[in-house]
């Protein structure tokens, strides 16, 4: 019988305190990975508080799980029992799971998790909340090992190495944009990795273990940011290389990271199919309706003469109307074509956690893509990852079916017009469709009249924008913790790239309290100018009591306490 102990190096090194056993995993992409998890039990987490003198339901926990598919992270909270303990369970069942954890006050810090840890914290030894080490924390367990070498290592010369990782990011986005030549990108990148693996190689000296770890992990963060930075360049040999030897070893940020830009980047390099092939649909008229044929004549028509404003402003529209129209037959093509690039590109294992990054593109449309992905995919591990994933999507929509099916209207009409009343749902949202408005001025105007006396902040947003997605639970929690003050919150959601059913759905999963209107991106890019709010997702604009218009004040409310919000909004 073969017994697979996560590992292909056993190496036992002796420590100070005695013998330190370090087993070196295979990557996540190996074949291995479905006989170690065919009898591998769901890591667990403990956390457990000495000395609390706050009642245990109060101490609140907070954690962040890393995982492949639509969302990298999901994140839930619990709280100490009655012993002063709490425990995590990881039941996706994924080695070395990458965990995010804040003890109310006490702790935060990132942990890998394959087997099981425990967080000892001693709350009287704890004047500050800590971060990843020191006074009043221990780490035991399994796993305790690796996680404080990695802890130690992320804490070493600390401010050095923070601004190093900034600027890999910064340059990164310079290049994808065009700001950076391939060239000087590459030689910048490479100058800021040579540092940080100097740094590592002079801990590794200092506190030697678990050099493959960190090294790893470095290399993860690295490629994936390179990845990004190549987005619209060919890569150089020698880079696409070592990006194909490479194999995180862990589920963390940095190692689903870099599967997500290597997804991304494998998109991109199958764009032209994709667009040939979505094209060639236009040209077979054969069956059509009288409305896509009218369209596809009316685009014909005007394409000779686009360059004009007025045409081309014509042309926009079209054309969104026939992606609208050939919307399933678009889908279809750009997600066989997206498993065709992952099959030519990868294999077994690595072309399967791929398969699940294309989750992420496809969360709004699961009832038609995640079928195709689970015929595509070969791993069980990957496979039953993806069902549990499909189930949760489907009991996910039934809740927000249900919810819209017994939702009351939007009330009485009160004269102020901003748009179409769709729903009012339990959480005290309400929701409205504008589509159309003779001017901008009549909409404002009827907002300031709606909520008179109130301090108006509008949150611009789009349902594919991850900031905007990350940024409203904090405009929740702001909401909720300071319901006192004269504020109402109207978020504006553009109907660009999106439609009602993803919007009401984002809105149910955000559980986001307030005046929720979806616009028409024309009367959105009108407004805007209006407020001058130009820019990307999300933008904030906020009107003072007296009708004083700032799209500078806010720019990501994550963060904001009281006091920043009065500042903010001039109360």
């Amino acid at each position: 019988m073969k017994v697979f102990i996560l590992g292909i190096t056993l190496v036992v090194s002796m420590a100070a305190s005695g013998q330190n056993l370090t087993i070196t995993p295979f990557p996540v992409e190996d074949d291995r990975t479905d006989e170690y998890l065919a009898s591998h039990k769901p890591a667990t987490l403990r956390i457990k508080v000495a000395n609390n003198k706050r009642p245990p339901g109060s101490v609140r926990i907070r954690y962040t799980i890393v995982h492949p598919g639509a969302e990298t992270q999901e994140t839930d909270n619990t709280s100490l029992d009655m012993d002063n303990q709490a425990l995590i369970v990881l039941k996706e069942n994924l080695p070395y799971q990458q965990v995010w954890v804040n003890v109310d006050s006490l702790y935060y810090g990132g942990l890998l998790v394959n087997s099981d840890l425990t967080i000892d914290l001693d709350a009287a030894l704890i004047r500050k909340e800590l971060f990843l080490e020191g006074e009043g924390l221990q780490l035991t367990g399994v796993d305790a090992g690796l996680n404080k070498q990695l802890a130690k290592n992320l804490m070493y010369k600390r401010e050095a190495r923070q601004e190093l990782d900034g600027i890999i990011p910064d340059i990164s986005i310079r290049s994808a944009n065009g700001q950076l030549s391939a060239e000087s990108f590459l030689k910048t990148a490479d100058s800021v990795y040579t540092l940080l693996e100097k740094y590592d190689a002079e801990f590794s000296r200092e506190y030697p273990g678990f050099e493959w770890a960190i090294g790893n992990e470095r290399e993860s963060g690295f490629l994936q940011w390179l990845l990004v930075g190549f987005y619209n360049k060919p890569l150089p040999p020698a880079l696409e290389t070592r990006i194909r030897q490479h194999r995180p070893f862990f589920v963390s940020n940095e190692g689903i990271g870099f599967y997500r830009s290597l997804n991304s980047f494998i998109e991109r390099v199958n764009y032209p199919a994709l667009k040939t092939a979505q094209e060639a649909i236009y040209k077979n008229t054969a069956g059509l309706s009288v409305e896509k044929k009218l369209v596809l004549d009316s685009i014909s028509l005007l394409e000779p003469k686009s360059g004009d404003p007025e045409t081309d402003q014509l042309l926009k529209g079209l054309r969104a109307r026939r992606y609208k129209l050939f919307r399933p037959e678009l889908d279809e093509i750009e997600l066989r074509q997206s498993l065709t690039g992952i099959g030519a590109y990868a294999k077994a294992g690595r072309a399967d956690i791929l398969r699940l990054q294309a989750m992420e593109r496809w969360k709004d449309q699961f009832e038609f893509a995640y079928p195709v992905l689970l015929k595509d995919i070969h791993a069980t591990w990957a496979k039953a990852f993806l069902d549990a994933k499909l189930s949760q999507a489907r009991r996910n929509q039934q809740e927000v079916d249900q919810l819209f099916s017994t939702a009351s209207g939007s009330g009485a009409p009160d004269g102020h017009y901003i748009g179409k009343p769709v729903a009012e749902l339990p959480f005290d949202a309400h929701l409205y469709k504008l589509d159309s408005i003779s001017k901008v001025e009549d909409f404002l105007t009827a907002l300031r009249s709606k909520f008179s006396g109130k301090v108006l902040i509008m949150d611009i947003w789009a349902t594919w924008c991850a900031p905007c997605l990350g940024d409203i639970p904090n405009s929740v929690k702001l909401h909720h913790d300071n319901s006192d003050l004269p504020i109402e919150y109207v978020y504006l959601c553009t109907s660009s790239g999106s439609d009602e059913a993803t919007w009401k759905k984002r809105i149910v999963n955000l559980k986001a309290s307030g005046y929720h209107i979806f616009v028409d991106e024309v009367i959105l890019n009108s407004l805007r100018k209006k407020l001058n709010a130009g820019g990307g997702f999300p933008t904030y604009v906020v009107i003072d009591r007296a009708g004083k218009v700032n799209s500078k004040a806010i720019s990501f409310l994550g963060g904001f306490d009281r006091q920043q919000l009065k500042d903010a909004t001039g109360l």
